[in-house]
């Protein structure tokens, strides 16, 4: 979050753009958006642990390109831009993938307090992030942040292969021909089903859009109010 922060600021240096903004802010978001359903199906068909370290070394690899990039004097717009739409689709990935792997490596008894700090460290993240940013690139260049992204997620995905020890998890089959090479979008449309049939689910997947919607969209206007201010 704190490498997302930093592309945000220094778009927002750079161009002076509200524009701009609202176009990053988009870029990182809607393939998020679009992924999850996709990635929670994933999540329940094949290994966690994979798909969280596949995901994360994919935003590695992306952030140690720009960073490359960067460095050669290829500071351009449309990179930072790719840049920002993969590290979506990578969190759009693993997100569901994190939050069905917490059950797996805790015990139930544990499962609710461990829940409760995950989601107390992902609020503090989230409130420091753009603090922390901001304060780094005051003495350290984008590409420095982008290299200290490769270096962490190298440590989590370290970690998560070789300490977190898993029982491998078993793919569906089919139980009907029918079902066969279908079964993916059997389980997205049961997947769908369910939460119709849920409605509190319902209504916290439409809380959640419109509050993020909200979120992106205000940063947006702060940040062309922003940039008003500075040309003035």
């Amino acid at each position: 979050m704190v490498v997302q922060y930093a592309i945000t600021w220094h778009i927002t240096l750079k161009t002076q753009s509200g524009s701009m903004m609202t176009l990053f802010t988009v870029a990182g978001f809607l393939p998020m958006f679009f992924i999850s359903p996709f990635a929670g199906v994933w999540a329940d068909r094949f290994n966690r642990k994979y798909i969280i370290n596949i995901a994360d070394g994919a935003i590695a690899l992306v952030s140690l390109l720009a960073a490359v990039f960067i460095m050669a004097g290829v500071d351009s717009i449309g990179i930072l831009l790719f840049c920002a739409v993969m590290r979506s689709l990578g969190q759009g990935v693993q997100m569901p993938a994190v939050g069905s792997f917490i059950p797996d490596i805790v015990p139930q008894e544990q499962l609710t307090k461990i829940n409760g700090l995950q989601g107390s460290i992902q609020s503090f993240i989230t409130l420091t992030a753009p603090a922390i940013s901001g304060a780094m690139m005051a003495f350290a260049p984008l590409e420095t942040l982008f290299f200290l992204d490769v270096i962490t997620a190298l440590i989590g995905i370290s970690i998560v292969l070789f300490f977190v020890k898993t029982p491998e998890k078993e793919t569906p089959v089919p139980e009907t021909p029918d079902h066969k090479g279908t079964a993916y979008f059997h389980d997205l449309k049961e997947g769908m089903k369910y939460i119709r049939k849920h409605g509190y689910v319902l209504r916290m997947i439409i809380l959640s859009a419109i509050f993020l919607f909200f979120l992106c969209s205000r940063r947006a206007v702060n940040a062309s109010s922003g940039n008003e201010k500075f040309r003035k």
